[in-house]
């Protein structure tokens, strides 16, 4: 039955696509070897290597200094910094697009980039990632765009629930949706007397945790934090690596 529905799809799949780009060609040809029984394994998916020039830390960084407005020096232990596989999957269900009775679990495996950043001091940690992300309206077309997130954690005892984050859409690739970086940018901003240049600042989405306020750029990455609910709190900007 289902290779029936595949002949009648690819049929009419070629007869109107006389005009079709090699790209359209390609993804009807892929489609001819799959069955609703395996559609569902979309495969690895990449991430641009311009948007991992987006984490922009050397390979052998082991500390991040930062400073407050005074000069007092915070050290950053770098935990981790990698670039790996992590398998993904969408828990809902989907109809096949060959047949839509069926329904399907897509599953992939996405490329990261990661680094983890410890301050014992201040039982703080950032993370900041990079990876790709799926349309979720139409998995079967592997529609992705490359998202760098920067998150802040500062919950002693329970560092699973993120205080602050933004959303840095590095490349928008296929993706057929413009993706919201909850972040404003700036081709100037300072910090405590220093100017950086093209900065990423955590906007005012109500939607979103708003303890901290983040800044980022591609140049330096993490270039300051700001607690927004404490008088006197913690408030660092970047100083240099070791």
């Amino acid at each position: 039955m289902i290779k029936n529905i595949l002949t009648k799809f690819v049929f009419i799949s070629l007869f109107f696509c006389f005009s079709c780009s090699d790209d359209d060609m390609n993804q009807i040809e892929e489609n001819l070897n799959l069955e609703c029984s395996a559609i569902s394994n979309l495969g690895e998916i990449s991430i641009l290597e311009e948007s991992k020039n987006f984490l922009p830390y050397p390979d052998t960084i082991s500390k991040i200094i930062f400073t407050d407005s005074i000069g007092q020096e915070y050290e950053g232990n770098v935990k981790t910094y990698k670039t790996h596989l992590a398998e993904a999957f969408n828990p809902q269900t989907k109809p096949c697009p060959i047949d839509s009775s069926i329904q399907i679990t897509y599953r992939w495996v996405n490329e990261m980039k990661d680094i983890y950043i410890e301050f014992d001091s201040l039982d703080l940690k950032l993370r900041v990632s990079i990876s790709p992300v799926l349309d979720y309206e139409d998995y079967s077309q592997k529609l992705v765009a490359d998202i760098c997130r920067f998150t802040l954690y500062y919950n002693p005892g329970n560092f699973n629930i993120p205080n602050s984050r933004i959303s840095i859409i590095t490349n928008q690739r296929n993706h057929p949706n413009p993706l919201d970086s909850f972040s404003d940018f700036y081709d100037e901003f300072e910090i405590h007397g220093k100017i950086y240049e093209q900065v990423y600042v955590k906007n005012a989405d109500l939607n979103q945790n708003q303890e901290f306020k983040l800044y980022y750029n591609n140049q330096f990455g993490i270039v300051g934090f700001k607690d927004e609910t404490t008088p006197n709190g913690i408030d660092l900007k970047f100083d240099r690596f070791e």
